[in-house]
């Protein structure tokens, strides 16, 4: 009888024991759960108020708490985790764009916070680097954010959003790049920047400085027919024009006649009412009346 009254006392204390170890573990996650959605909440405040380093501090809270018991159903690990790595690209990215800011880069400090944008979605951190972007342009101007980066990159900044006002701005950026190009020797690029300026604002206060760049430049004469291509362009009765004559000019200089001779015709055929296309009817006359004369081809 006593053996089995100890039996007894000793199997109620092994189950006692069972339950109060199982209710302290029910107690320890519900506190744990409680903890890790409460850092939740706190890191997304954070976030949200774009502040990094706090936001940072909670979302660790819930990556290390992923290893309690069924903590890693709830989904909050793997938010958290894209959160911090987004944070973390956030702040590189705003270094790096105040280093080069501070450097007087401002064309790798423009491109530095476009880049984030474009890699990650649309969020409080992106809408904050849209504002950075937009102090750029209010504090420095247009003309201070042409560089290397931002003009070889001008597509990307288009089409990424990252120019505000862009009916206003765009024309500006293509000048500044254009004369960007110019102090680096790059013809071809300053010509191109040129010819897209006049295809969006052909009317523009800036459009005669323009158009006089353009006839100046030595490749429009290979270029000249990708500027005639475009309507705004082809509309401008001061630039093509102009620019045939030029160019004709250029090639008869060399013996180029052939040449020279398309340019006339172009130039007549083009713009036959213009006063230059009387020019050219005269110059093909005497090239003409030459070659009857000489019996050389022109």
């Amino acid at each position: 009888m006593g053996s089995s009254t100890q039996t007894l006392l000793v199997g109620g204390s092994v189950v006692a024991i069972t339950v109060i170890a199982s209710t302290f573990a029910i107690n320890k996650a519900q506190e744990t759960l409680t903890y890790r959605h409460e850092s939740f909440e706190k890191g997304q405040m954070a976030y949200q108020s774009v502040n990094c380093p706090e936001a940072t501090a909670y979302f660790t809270r819930v990556e290390e708490t992923a290893s309690f018991p069924f903590n890693n159903f709830d989904g909050l690990t793997d938010l958290a985790q894209r959160k911090m790595a987004t944070c973390s690209s956030f702040m590189t990215a705003n270094q790096q764009a105040k280093q080069a800011e501070q450097q007087k880069n401002l064309s790798k400090a423009l491109f530095s916070r476009y880049l984030f944008n474009e890699q990650h979605d649309k969020d409080e951190l992106t809408q904050a680097m849209n504002r950075s972007i937009t102090g750029l342009f209010s504090t420095y101007g247009v003309a201070k954010l042409a560089g290397s980066e931002s003009c070889d990159g001008l597509d990307k900044l288009i089409n990424g959003g990252a120019i505000p006002n862009i009916q206003v701005n765009l024309p500006y950026f293509h000048d500044s790049c254009a004369k960007f190009y110019d102090k680096q020797g790059q013809s071809p690029q300053a010509l191109a920047q040129r010819r897209r300026f006049l295809a969006v604002a052909p009317r523009h206060p800036l459009s005669r400085n323009i158009q006089i760049a353009v006839v100046k430049n030595s490749n429009i004469c290979s270029q000249a027919s990708t500027f005639q291509d475009i309507p705004n362009i082809a509309k401008l009765s001061a630039l093509m024009p102009v620019a045939y004559i030029n160019c004709s000019q250029a090639y008869y200089n060399t013996i180029s006649y052939p040449e020279s001779k398309a340019f006339l015709q172009t130039l007549r055929q083009n713009y036959p009412k213009h006063s230059f296309a009387k020019v050219a009817n005269n110059w093909l006359f005497s090239a003409l009346r030459f070659v009857l004369c000489n019996g050389r081809g022109l």
